[in-house]
């Protein structure tokens, strides 16, 4: 596994309308997992469970996650714990089962 895997520097930009009513800390955890997870943007919105769902269209700040969740860090664990020399669709499966397991971990009220 590629475990030199190191995160230098980011930049977020963002446009100041699009701030009305987010938290700093809010801001702050959608750029570290976004910072973390170098993912192209893709179509269709993040899933509510995840902090990047904080800007997905119609979305309400006070209605997103106001910090990072279980989801993100099961994602980012999985991210980090899988193979990034395999295709693309073994990858994501691979991800995919390993943040099944993490979430099994996570009492059910807080999932």
């Amino acid at each position: 596994m590629d475990r030199d895997r190191r995160v230098l520097g980011g930049v977020v930009v963002v446009e100041q309308r699009g701030l009305v009513g987010v938290t700093t800390r809010q801001l702050a955890d959608f750029a570290l997992v976004k910072a973390l997870s170098p993912m192209p943007v893709k179509d269709g919105p993040a899933p509510s469970s995840s902090v990047l769902s904080l800007f997905n269209p119609g979305a309400r700040p006070e209605d997103a996650p106001q910090t990072v969740t279980w989801w993100d860090l099961a994602f980012l664990k999985a991210l980090f714990d899988t193979r990034s020399d395999t295709l693309a669709d073994a990858q994501r499966h691979e991800i995919r089962d390993r943040m099944l397991k993490e979430m099994a971990k996570v009492p059910a009220d807080q999932r």
